[in-house]
C-alpha cells in the first residue's frame, strides 16, 4: 500500500507537464529510486513515513511486506545517499562518524538552544535505550546524579551535555566499546532526500509542507483504508500555469520558508530585520513592480506567487517592530503595502488602522493620523466592517483633539453599533490571585523552589458546587437551569455557523463549474473559499438561488439532504463537524429562522476568512414551546467586547436574532480584583522595599497595614450563590457622543 501511494505521487508529478519543477537533482533522485529492487523501494517508502531527522537502528526495522533479512534492502539504500544517509560507528575511518557526532556548539551558552532544538550529537543519542546511556556514561566515567538516573530526558540531557565536551574520536570510541550493537554495517540510518518530499508534497498536493505537518503518504493513506474520505469532486490539475517555471517554485518555497521563521521570532532582533532588509523586502519590491500577481489573472492563484508570502512576512515583521516601539518603520512599511494592489487585499482595513494608531498614538502625528484614517474610510477595497469600526472611532477621537468644526467632521452616526442584551451570572472562583484575566498561583515540584503559574480561572458548578469550570462552561451549566430558561447549549464560537455553512452551500463549493479551484483530490475546500471576495463572486447564481430556497424555510430539507449523503461517510469538509447531532441543527437553524440564517450565510460566502472568527462564544437553543435560538458572548471578570465581536453582535441584532452578552462576576468581585492586584504589586516591588531605619520612613501606616485594613473593610461573605445587585455602570461613550455641535459662546 505504501510503495503503491508513494509511486502514484511520483508518476503524478514526474511523468506530467510538471516535471521541470522538481529540477535535475530531485528527478535523478526519483529515477535511483525506480531503479532500485522492491525490497529497496518498499522500505523507503516505509522510512518516510518517520519522523525526518531522526536516526533509525537498522537493527529495529522490521516489515512483513519486506521479509525477514532486512539486511541487503538496507544496504541498497544506504548506497543512494540522495535517499538515506547512513553512519556506521565502528568502521576504520574516524573523519565521517566524528564529523557527525561534532556539535555544532560545543560550549553551552544559557538561553542558547531554542526550546524544541537540539544538536547531531543529541538526535545520535536520542536512539539508546536507558540502560545504554548508563553504560556509556559508565565508560566516560560521567558523575551520573541519581534524580537524572531515573528518568530517560535527564540522562539524555546529562550524557549529552557531557559527552559534547569530549573529543570525537573519544567519544566514537566509547560508543563502540560501551555499545557492541551498534557495530552493525550501517546502524544508523536516515533520510536524507527531506527537500525532495517537501518538493513533492508541495506539488502534488498544492500545499507547502509546514513544520508538524504529517509526513508526504499520511493523507492519501487514511483515504485508502477509510478513515478520512473527501468530498467528490472533479479534480483538474492545472499543469504548468501555476508556477511557470523552476524558479518561481524555487522563489514561493524560500517565501515559505521566511514565513515560518518569522513566525516563530517572537520579537525584530538584529536577525530579522537583517533578513527583512536584504532580503525579503527587494525582492517583494521587485515583484510588486512587475504588476502581475498570477500569469492566469485568477485571483486565488496569486497565493502561489511568491509576493503572497513576501507580504506575509512584512505583516510579521510589522508587528515585530511595533512591540518594539520602532514606529517610524512600521508607518514606513505600511505605506508600501497599501501602494500596492496586487497581495492580501482584505488585510487593507488592517494596514490602514496601523498606520493610524502608529502616527495617533506613538509618533502624535494627529494630521498624518487623520489623513490615514480619511484615505481608510474612502478606500473602496477596505470591506470588513471591524476595520471600518475600528477608523470611524479614531477618526472621531482625532477630530476632537484637532478641533476639527462641527460643520466640517465626518460623521458616522449610522454606524452606531446595536447593543445587545446583558445578562450576569454570579460565581464563586476558585484558585489564586487574579490580575488581567488571569489567575497566578504557586506550584511547588518539590525541588523547594516555587514557581509561578499562569492559568485561566475556574468556578464552582451552579448547581453542585463540586466541579470546576472554565468561564464559558459555567456559563453553559447556568443557562441549561431551569429558572434561567433550561437551554441546550454549546461552547462553540463559529463551530456551529460553518457547519450549518458548509453543510447548506455544499454543493455550491463543490461545484465543478469554476475553473482552477479543485488542483488535488484531497482538498476540503476549493481554493477560492479562502481568498475573499472572490468565493461569492464566481458562484453568484447557485449561491443566490440556495439562499432563496433557505428564505423559504427549506434550511431543514437541505441539511437533512446533505446528512443523509455525507454523515456515514465522515466526508471532511472545511469548518463542517459531523459531531453535531442533525437534530440539534435542525432546531438551531429553525430557531434562527430562513430570512436571518440566509443573511449570515452570505455573510461568510462574501468573506469567509476573515468573518469567522468574532462571533459570540456560546449558541443556545431549545425547541419548546417553539424552535428558539440565541447567541451568547461571554466575558469573565476584566474581559471586554472587541471590535470584531461588536461588529458580529450587531449584525446578529440587525436581522433580529437574540444576542447576549453574558457576564461571569465574582461576589464583591471589584474589592477582591483590587486585592489581587495590591498583592501582586507588594510581591512585584519586594526587592525594592527600604529598610525601617531609611530616611525615608514616615509616621504614614506601611503598605502592608494598608492593604490589611482595606481588606477587612471590603471583605465579602456572599458565596456567589445568591444573586449579586450590580449598580447601573456609566454609559460608555459611543460615536454619537464625539459628534455633538460645540456650545454657543455667549454674547458680549
Amino acid at each position: 500500500m505504501y510503495h503503491a501511494l508513494f509511486s502514484d505521487v511520483v508518476s503524478t508529478v514526474l511523468d506530467s507537464d510538471e516535471a521541470y519543477l522538481l529540477g535535475d537533482d530531485h528527478a535523478a533522485a526519483l529515477h535511483a529510486f525506480r531503479a532500485l529492487p522492491d525490497p529497496a523501494q518498499l522500505l523507503f517508502c516505509r522510512l518516510i513515513q518517520r519522523k525526518p531527522g531522526r536516526w533509525i537502528r537498522t537493527s529495529t526495522l522490521e516489515y512483513a511486506e519486506i521479509g525477514d533479512d532486512m539486511a541487503p534492502a538496507v544496504r541498497l539504500l544506504a548506497n543512494e545517499p540522495r535517499l538515506i544517509e547512513s553512519l556506521a560507528i565502528g568502521h576504520d575511518n574516524p573523519n565521517d562518524a566524528a564529523a557527525e557526532l561534532a556539535p555544532d556548539v560545543v560550549e553551552e551558552e544559557e538561553g542558547s538552544n531554542e526550546p524544541g532544538s537540539s544538536t547531531p550529537l543529541q538526535d545520535f543519542l536520542g536512539v539508546l535505550t536507558v540502560d545504554e546511556l548508563r553504560a556509556l556514561a559508565s565508560h566516560l566515567r560521567l558523575p551520573v546524579p541519581a534524580a537524572s538516573r531515573r528518568r530517560r530526558p535527564d540522562l539524555l540531557s546529562f550524557v549529552t551535555t557531557r559527552a559534547s565536551r569530549l573529543p570525537p574520536s573519544t567519544l566514537r570510541e566509547a560508543i563502540s566499546a560501551a555499545i557492541p550493537s551498534l557495530a552493525n554495517d550501517p546502524p544508523l540510518i536516515r533520510i536524507s532526500a527531506t527537500a525532495l518530499l517537501h518538493r513533492l508534497h508541495l506539488v502534488y498536493f498544492r500545499s507547502p509542507c509546514e513544520p508538524g505537518e504529517p509526513p508526504i503518504l499520511t493523507t492519501p493513506l487514511l483515504a485508502v483504508i477509510g478513515r478520512r474520505r473527501f468530498p467528490r469532486f472533479t479534480c483538474t490539475r492545472t499543469a504548468g500555469v501555476i508556477w511557470p517555471t523552476l524558479e518561481d517554485l524555487v522563489e514561493y518555497e524560500t517565501a515559505e520558508r521566511w514565513v515560518a521563521q518569522l513566525q516563530a521570532a517572537l520579537d525584530a532582533t538584529e536577525e530579522t530585520r537583517a533578513l527583512v532588509g536584504s532580503e525579503i523586502l527587494p525582492r517583494w519590491r521587485a515583484i510588486v513592480a512587475s504588476g502581475l500577481a498570477h500569469v492566469t489573472g485568477l485571483p486565488w492563484f496569486s497565493r502561489f506567487c511568491a509576493g503572497y508570502p513576501l507580504t506575509k512576512c512584512i505583516e510579521l515583521h510589522i508587528g515585530h517592530l511595533s512591540r518594539a516601539r520602532d514606529h517610524a518603520v512600521v508607518v514606513e512599511l505600511c505605506t508600501e503595502l497599501l501602494n500596492q494592489s496586487l497581495f492580501r487585499q482584505s488585510k487593507r482595513g488592517a494596514w490602514y488602522s496601523q498606520l493610524a494608531l502608529s502616527h495617533h498614538v506613538h509618533l502624535k502625528n494627529l494630521a498624518a493620523a487623520h489623513k490615514a484614517c480619511i484615505n481608510g474610510l474612502e478606500d473602496p477595497r477596505v470591506t470588513r466592517r471591524a476595520d471600518v469600526w475600528s477608523m470611524q472611532k479614531r477618526l472621531a477621537w482625532i477630530q476632537v483633539s484637532l478641533r476639527v468644526p462641527y460643520r466640517e467632521q465626518r460623521r458616522f452616526e449610522e454606524m452606531e453599533l446595536r447593543a445587545a442584551q446583558s445578562v450576569v451570572f454570579p460565581a464563586t472562583r476558585v484558585g489564586g490571585a487574579f490580575v488581567k484575566g488571569m489567575v497566578i498561583e504557586e506550584k511547588d515540584d518539590g525541588d523547594g523552589d516555587p514557581s509561578a503559574v499562569v492559568s485561566r480561572p475556574k468556578y464552582k458548578d451552579p448547581e453542585t458546587g463540586l466541579r470546576l469550570l472554565g468561564v464559558e462552561d459555567y456559563a453553559l451549566a447556568c443557562y441549561a437551569l431551569e429558572p434561567n430558561g433550561g437551554w441546550k447549549g454549546v461552547h462553540t464560537e463559529s463551530g456551529i455557523v460553518a457547519t450549518l455553512f458548509g453543510m447548506l452551500l455544499f454543493d455550491e463549493m463543490f461545484d465543478d463549474g469554476v475553473p482552477g479551484v479543485f488542483e488535488s483530490q484531497y482538498q476540503t475546500a476549493p481554493l477560492d473559499l479562502v481568498s475573499a471576495d472572490h468565493f461569492y463572486a464566481a458562484r453568484k447564481p447557485l449561491i443566490d438561488a440556495k439562499l432563496d430556497r433557505i428564505r423559504n424555510a427549506e434550511a431543514a430539507a437541505i441539511l437533512t439532504d446533505v446528512d443523509e449523503r455525507e454523515r456515514e461517510r465522515g466526508t471532511v469538509v472545511t469548518g463542517v463537524q459531523w459531531t453535531y447531532p442533525l437534530e440539534d441543527l435542525v432546531v438551531i437553524a429553525e430557531g434562527i429562522g430562513g430570512a436571518a440564517l440566509a443573511s449570515i450565510l452570505l455573510t461568510l460566502a462574501l468573506d469567509y476568512p476573515g468573518r469567522r472568527s468574532g462571533m459570540p462564544d456560546l449558541v443556545l437553543w431549545r425547541s419548546h414551546p417553539k424552535p428558539e435560538t440565541v447567541f451568547s458572548e461571554v466575558k469573565g471578570p476584566g474581559d471586554v467586547l472587541s471590535d470584531r465581536q461588536r461588529v458580529w453582535i450587531d449584525e446578529l441584532l440587525a436581522v433580529g436574532l437574540q444576542v447576549h452578552v453574558c457576564h461571569v462576576v465574582v461576589a464583591g468581585q471589584k474589592q477582591l480584583q483590587q486585592q489581587d492586584e495590591e498583592l501582586v504589586d507588594v510581591l512585584d516591588d519586594e526587592e525594592d522595599t527600604v529598610p525601617a531605619s531609611s530616611s525615608s520612613s514616615s509616621s504614614k501606616p506601611s503598605r502592608q497595614a494598608r492593604k490589611s485594613s482595606s481588606k477587612a473593610k471590603t471583605e465579602s461573605t456572599n458565596d456567589g450563590t445568591h444573586p449579586i445587585k450590580m449598580k447601573q455602570k456609566k454609559r460608555s461613550s459611543t460615536l454619537t457622543d464625539f459628534f455633538q455641535p460645540e456650545p454657543k459662546r455667549a454674547k458680549k
